[in-house]
């Protein structure tokens, strides 16, 4: 069995207790989402990275999979499972500097947006579970439309987007 040492910058831990009402619960919840946590080797010594934002965003999809037909008190639909499919592989694999700026929210045709606010600009992603429609929107009013369906490929470059877009 090999055991790994974690690090936590004091930046990082101050971050995370943020969020807790002790450290005990804390720790806890570091132990159940250790599959969360990137391992980086340096200078021998493995240091974690929490993908907290990640980890916020994985917990929104989860709540939006509770929600059922009239979630909103008239006939919204709930979230189609391979909308909630999509946002959730968009959103892991993305950067944390960009899922910090993030939000997910349900329509109420059962597809669900993505949304981000970022230094320079913005976007609106809607998954339907076939394909994903962006628009990315800068204050110069450079603008950016694509509908793709959601693959590995069409993530990498709404990624790539995002950051010569809104965060340049």
């Amino acid at each position: 069995m090999c055991a790994h040492t974690f690090t936590l910058d004091d930046k990082l831990v101050e971050k995370i207790s943020s969020q807790f009402t002790s450290r005990e619960s804390m720790w806890l919840w570091l132990q159940r989402e250790l599959e969360l946590l990137v391992i980086h080797h340096a200078d021998g010594f493995a240091k974690a990275d929490v993908r907290i934002e990640l980890s916020r965003l994985s917990q929104r999809i989860a709540s939006l999979r509770q929600l059922k037909a009239g979630w909103d008190g008239q006939a919204a639909l709930a979230p189609s499972p391979k909308a909630l499919q999509q946002v959730a592989m968009v959103v892991s694999s993305m950067p944390e500097d960009i899922l910090s700026s993030c939000a997910i929210f349900p329509s109420n045709d059962s597809c669900v947006y993505l949304q981000g606010r970022f230094p320079n600009g913005r976007l609106a992603a809607y998954f339907n579970g076939e394909t994903m429609t962006y628009i990315l929107k800068s204050p110069q009013e450079q603008m950016e439309k694509k509908n793709v369906a959601v693959e590995n490929e069409s993530v990498k470059q709404l990624a790539q987007s995002i950051k010569q877009y809104c965060m340049a």
